[in-house]
């Protein structure tokens, strides 16, 4: 099944539950060389399970032109230890990379944006999985990949 939006565009989106994990190297002390947070593997197996999860409904196209990824991190403004925005992309766009592009150089554009979940929202036309994961009132990250025709 492909994947349209209202103006006609292919697209690829999937939701991921939970607090994501920034990739920025963590500091270990004095002397020590940073290293990156040990839950990462764990996140990564995550967004590798939303991945495969989306993936059954996708017409599986692959995308060869270039690509504008939208990130939409609904979070608890409450938790402790809000990573930065900016340094929780890389593995969303890493484990799509030979599945629905070839390398994630294709990235031309990318929209991110953080909403608190305690606001909710009122907007109406979006997209079914993202209307789900509002509904669902849990911490969610929401992609969405698509192509910008030449």
């Amino acid at each position: 099944m492909e994947v349209k939006s209202a103006n006609g565009e292919t697209f690829f989106d999937y939701v991921v539950y939970g607090r994501p994990v920034s990739t920025q190297r963590v500091s270990r002390g004095s002397g020590r060389d940073p290293k990156k947070p040990s839950n990462l593997p764990k996140w990564r197996d995550k967004v590798g399970e939303a991945i495969d999860h989306a993936w059954i409904t996708y017409s599986q196209d692959f995308f060869i032109d270039p690509l504008r990824l939208d990130l939409i991190w609904v979070c608890d403004t409450t938790a402790p230890n809000d990573p930065d925005l900016d340094n929780i992309v890389k593995p969303f766009i890493d484990a799509l990379e030979g599945r629905l592009y070839e390398q994630d150089s294709a990235f031309k554009e990318m929209h991110l944006f953080k909403h608190s979940l305690e606001i909710g929202t009122s907007e109406g036309g979006m997209g079914e999985k993202l209307a789900a994961a509002f509904e669902s009132k849990q911490e969610f990250v929401y992609i969405r990949v698509t192509t910008i025709k030449r």
